[in-house]
């Protein structure tokens, strides 16, 4: 059946119109909520171009083979003889697809055939579009693992768990089998956050240390956000800022932003170090938009804003986590 002219204009002016406001909409997907702010202010967004999964190489120790003081004498031979000491895995980690589809009905788009009205429907769709990505990558960033149908990215609830010593492959490696695969973690129940807060705070932020690699963000719930923010603010070491352009209120914690984002459980404090953090995107499916189609064999239209991409980690040491604050037994 011909398409009538007027779904052709419609089919154009989505398409333009989506790359026309493309990269701004993926800088507003990613500056919507805290974590994924500070993921693109660091520079932790990486594009690959396809492959079957992707691959995070693991350094799980020092060459240590490879470093000796040397003499006049000394005999080079018997150092190289380990110099190839294995001592890099590859973390292997699924890609995900993220898909937002956009229905139009033929009676819709003839009722709203003027050039006014046609921008107008067109840029209200395509930016509810933009929010609503934004809310689903945040609400997935805090999912517990297994919540949902296994086809999600990884969340911070999986890479940084509760308990890393579960049998359990991130990045198709074991963390039962492997210690220097395992996050921190500290539980926190029966603490009492008045007086245990910030003691344990103090030693998450150094156990996920080492020289001068610390965490440079801590993203937590409101109800962390306030506990902390109550403990310190006697003490007048609050430092109350919006975060560069991004409107997210911040207090210090050793020098460090701490924030809190919506979907972050009530009970969860994250220490993170966005160096060994990554989202990885396919270079040609970054929120791209696929052709319109007919829906369903009428004369409906649909269609995709596509991408492809995972949340992955290649340290997973340097990441921990404060959990089941203000709970108890």
């Amino acid at each position: 059946m011909a398409i009538p002219s007027i779904t052709e204009q419609f089919d154009n002016l989505y398409s333009t119109t989506w790359q026309l406001m493309r990269e701004e909409a993926i800088d507003n997907i990613f500056n919507a909520t805290p974590f994924w702010y500070f993921m693109q202010k660091n520079d932790r967004m990486r594009t690959q171009t396809g492959g079957r999964w992707i691959g995070i190489q693991v350094e799980y120790a020092n060459h240590s083979d490879a470093i000796k003081w040397i003499g006049r004498d000394h005999d080079v031979s018997t150092q190289n003889s380990n110099a190839d000491k294995e001592f890099i895995t590859t973390a292997q980690y699924q890609w995900r697809y993220l898909s937002g589809s956009l229905f139009r009905s033929y009676v819709d788009d003839s009722q709203n055939r003027g050039k006014a009205q046609m921008m107008n429907i067109v840029d209200k769709k395509l930016s509810n579009m933009e929010k609503s990505l934004a809310a689903e990558l945040e609400a997935r960033l805090f999912a517990p693992p297994g919540s949902a149908s296994g086809d999600e990215i990884n969340s911070l609830e999986g890479l940084v768990q509760d308990d890393p010593t579960s049998d359990e492959a991130i990045g198709n490696i074991n963390q039962s089998d492997h210690s220097w695969w395992r996050n921190e973690t500290k539980d926190m129940t029966d603490l009492s956050l008045a007086v245990h807060l910030l003691p344990e705070m103090r030693t998450m932020f150094n156990n996920v240390s080492k020289g001068t690699e610390v965490p440079d963000v801590i993203v937590t719930s409101q109800q962390g956000f306030e506990a902390y923010e109550d403990e310190v603010l006697e003490y007048k070491q609050i430092v109350n800022k919006d975060t560069g352009d991004a409107s997210f209120e911040t207090i210090k914690f050793k020098g460090k932003d701490l924030v809190w984002s919506p979907s972050c459980p009530s009970d969860k404090m994250y220490f993170l170090n966005t160096d060994y953090l990554e989202w990885v995107v396919d270079s040609d499916i970054n929120f791209e938009m696929t052709d319109w189609k007919e829906a369903q064999g009428d004369l409906d239209r649909v269609a995709q804003i596509l991408t492809m991409g995972n949340l992955v980690t290649s340290n997973r040491r340097m990441l921990g986590v404060l959990h089941s604050l203000g709970e108890t037994s």
